[in-house]
């Protein structure tokens, strides 16, 4: 066999791979997805000072008892990097705060390096994270839900 004649033995590996991916999504579609979706609590929404980055989450309990987390944090300046999950199954609601802080902090920590990179976004990395790790007398204190626009 040369390197470019595809293993046979290995295709019936690769096609049952696929379909377990295939059925892990249908169930967390099914399970988490869609329930979450249908129960979201609405978008709270941190923005920077100068508006010129986000870092979002919506919550959502599950029929089951768990909770549901979906998550989007992006800069809107300098390298517009940004990050972000799908709803994301926990066992409590504290836990997908948790998840949302955790997240948010790791991507506004990071270091910004290179030629996109500038002092806005410099600037606007130093106002996220001063909110994000500000705490009230009881901890992170959550943003209202944002109102939809009428």
């Amino acid at each position: 066999m040369t390197d470019h004649q595809p293993n046979n033995s290995d295709t019936p590996l690769l096609i049952d791979f696929h379909d377990d991916r295939i059925r892990e999504f249908e169930v967390w579609a099914t399970t988490v997805r869609d329930p979450a979706t249908r129960a979201a609590e609405g978008i709270r929404r941190i923005t920077s000072k100068n508006c010129k980055a986000v870092a979002e989450y919506n919550i959502a309990p599950l029929t089951d008892g768990r909770w549901a987390v979906r998550i989007r944090c992006e800069y809107r300046c300098g390298d517009f990097s940004g990050t972000g999950s799908p709803w994301d199954d926990f066992p409590t609601r504290q836990s997908c705060v948790d998840a949302f802080l955790s997240q948010a902090r790791r991507h506004f920590g990071q270091p910004l390096c290179g030629s996109v990179a500038n002092e806005l976004q410099r600037r606007t990395r130093q106002q996220m994270l001063q909110q994000l790790t500000e705490n009230g007398l009881f901890g992170f204190i959550e943003p209202d839900v944002d109102q939809p626009e009428v």
